[in-house]
């Protein structure tokens, strides 16, 4: 009769056990998710200032081209 209860005990242990490592599991994916989102939106902003830092490179060459095509034809 021991032994049965050792083994069932053993059982609920390992019931208990799978148990946690599915709350684990399930945790982590949530976890992984939050993170993955949080990259695409940081990836989409790096975009926007990136196209932003552009048009403003180009604005202030721009002006210097102009300024320098101002003073080659004075």
């Amino acid at each position: 009769m021991t032994e049965h209860i050792a083994a069932e005990r053993a059982m609920e242990a390992a019931m208990k056990a799978q148990a946690d490592i599915s709350t684990h599991e399930q945790v982590c994916a949530e976890r992984y998710a939050r993170i993955d989102d949080g990259l695409i939106t940081v990836k989409s902003e790096v975009s926007k200032i990136s196209d932003r830092v552009n048009l403003m490179l180009l604005a202030t060459m721009g002006g210097l081209f102009a300024v320098v095509m101002a003073l080659v034809f004075k």
